[in-house]
């Protein structure tokens, strides 16, 4: 409509200038003809009264030709005017003949259109007229259709660190965004390359060691050959075992852990396995060395919620360090085990024993001995020494025999059955001490448990805790407007490094079984609410006493991150 009137107001603007030019070109003829009547020529006055009638018809003339085209021009605008108007009426609401064609985006109400919406009849029946500039449906802005495509689900409130959750498609559920706050927590995996037709030693970021021979590795073809792909996944700090949701319990009794570890291989994109016969030997880093430390393998469980479980299955012998006390053994006779050859039965019962020709012992000692070992069972006691050693001498102290010999017996064992005369116990118990300090260093010094295993995947180095202390179920009130389905929790324990995973009861309830009781723990919950994640961290100790009052707070993965060093890094150290 403004560039119509712009159109109109030009067109006058025309008419007007044309005007003028006429009327002064008019101006100037008048002038003329007042010349000429001013000085008449011959015969002028009787033509005065015909020239001026012309003019003035002229002039009249003119004037009705210009408002005659003003007026037609002026027509002619009216009915493009009124032809544009019924148009964009008609993309808005059209009538029903054709299927319906959306328009891709109307930005904004007052905008037109250059498509027309087609709606499908539904009767042969005349619909109702339709009010000018009515939409079918709102427009879509532009933040709309963004909205559409992209869903974001962000912890508000939380200051220039929050980070975002962004998922494409339908607006994922609660167990979804856990798992995705739990994936952006996932460690980095650490890639090696080794030549499988060699001997190789890997040593990973946290000190794992890995000694794998060569031809270790097989695939669907057999032996492995070529470039092998070797994956390793280390868990030995807090922070890490609780952001890879991992737990410490076999068979649902409490283990504490020296570190856990995923180990794979793959080569061209496929997995491959360790060789029938051959092994690869692990060696976990520590600091504190516990020769209770046993190998256990990770199975994987279902959970009553949607997350996983590992029970730790055992799968290896004790973390044994040869003890040099273990090695020193002492001579001692066989008395313990020691039958008579031969026993007369008559008016006395006597007994008769052999003697091996290499006891210096006097003979009155040795019968003294065995009267003590048999008390009055026998009347009297004879012996017999050999000259030559029979098939029936022994060889152990264990040995039941018919001969009396020195054999040599464990030191602490010949201690401990007081088997050692007075002035050699002192010499040997001096000894003993000696060989304990020894070892206690020995122990100090080792950096490493060492095993090895015979298949990849999930391997622990654990022990079974064996706490004394009396056993109980530990219940969790979430409280209200949370659900135990759509959280995860673990019981951290402080004074060694155990992690226990909950049981879902019902509702908002959750429940630890068979703690133990007056522990210091730290309660860990991570939980979903309006399309927000929350966690909890709580301290305290283990009581029959529920849990309840439990303060959630919006939480980034990187402020849970935060959280769990600020909680557990002192521990650690």
């Amino acid at each position: 409509m403004q560039s119509d009137k712009q159109h109109i107001d030009d067109f006058f603007r025309q008419k007007e200038e044309a005007f003028r030019a006429d009327e002064q070109h008019a101006t100037a003829h008048w002038q003329q003809m007042q010349k000429q009547l001013a000085n008449p020529g011959p015969g002028a006055s009787t033509n005065n009264r015909t020239i001026k009638q012309i003019g003035r018809f002229l002039g009249a003339l003119l004037t009705i030709a210009i408002i005659a085209l003003l007026t037609i021009k002026i027509n002619r605008s009216n009915k493009k005017a009124i032809t544009r108007t019924n148009k964009q009426q008609s993309a808005v609401v059209a009538p029903p003949t054709k299927a319906a064609t959306m328009p891709d985006t109307l930005s904004h109400i007052s905008q037109p259109t250059n498509k027309t919406v087609h709606v499908t009849p539904t009767s042969q029946k005349k619909p109702p007229p339709e009010p000018a500039m009515t939409l079918i449906s709102p427009p879509i802005t532009r933040a709309e259709e963004t909205s559409t495509q992209t869903a974001e689900y962000n912890n508000s409130e939380l200051g220039n660190n929050s980070k975002t959750f962004e998922t494409k498609g339908p607006k994922p559920n609660a167990q979804t965004l856990l798992n995705l706050f739990y994936d952006q927590l996932k460690k980095k995996e650490e890639a090696f390359y080794i030549d499988a037709d060699r001997d190789n030693t890997i040593t990973a970021k946290e000190g794992t060691i890995l000694t794998i021979p060569a031809h270790a590795f097989i695939n669907k073809s057999g032996v492995a050959k070529g470039k092998v792909k070797i994956i390793v996944h280390e868990y030995y700090k807090y922070e890490d075992i609780l952001a890879a949701k991992l737990s410490t319990t076999s068979n649902d009794k409490q283990l504490v852990t020296g570190g856990m570890l995923h180990i794979s291989a793959e080569q061209d994109g496929k997995e491959v396995k360790i060789a029938p016969q051959s092994a690869v030997a692990v060696s976990v880093p520590t600091d504190d060395y516990n020769t209770k430390m046993m190998l256990f393998k990770g199975v994987e469980q279902p959970s009553e919620t949607d997350n996983t479980t590992l029970n730790w299955i055992p799968a290896g012998a004790f973390q044994e360090l040869t003890f040099q006390g273990h090695n020193r053994t002492v001579q001692v006779l066989n008395l313990q085990k020691v039958e008579p050859a031969s026993v007369n039965y008559g008016k006395k019962t006597t007994a008769k024993f052999y003697v091996s020709s290499q006891i210096d012992i006097p003979k009155s000692a040795l019968i003294a001995a065995l009267k003590q070992r048999f008390g009055t069972y026998y009347d009297e006691i004879k012996l017999k020494k050999l000259r030559k050693k029979k098939a029936q001498e022994p060889t152990s102290f264990d040995d039941r025999s018919s001969i009396i010999d020195s054999v040599r017996i464990d030191l602490h064992k010949a201690f401990k059955m007081r088997l050692l005369p007075k002035n050699d116990s002192l010499y040997y118990a001096l000894l003993l001490k000696q060989d304990s300090i020894e070892h206690e260093k020995r122990i100090k010094r080792q950096k490493h448990y060492r095993f090895a295993i015979t298949d990849l995947g999930w391997i622990n180095c654990d022990f079974f805790s064996n706490n004394a202390s009396p056993k109980i179920n530990l219940t969790t009130d979430l409280g209200k407007g949370q659900d135990g389905h759509t959280c995860f929790s673990q019981l951290v324990f402080t004074k060694y490094r155990s992690v226990l995973q909950s049981y879902y009861v019902s509702g908002n309830k959750l429940r630890y079984e068979r703690v133990p009781e007056g522990e210091a723990v730290v309660l860990v919950i991570v939980t979903v609410k309006d399309d927000t994640v929350w966690s909890c961290f709580r301290s305290l100790n283990i009581t029959k006493s529920a849990v309840t009052d439990l303060v959630f707070e919006p939480t980034t993965p990187e402020q849970f991150k935060q959280k769990l060093q600020s909680f557990f890094a002192p521990q650690q150290q």
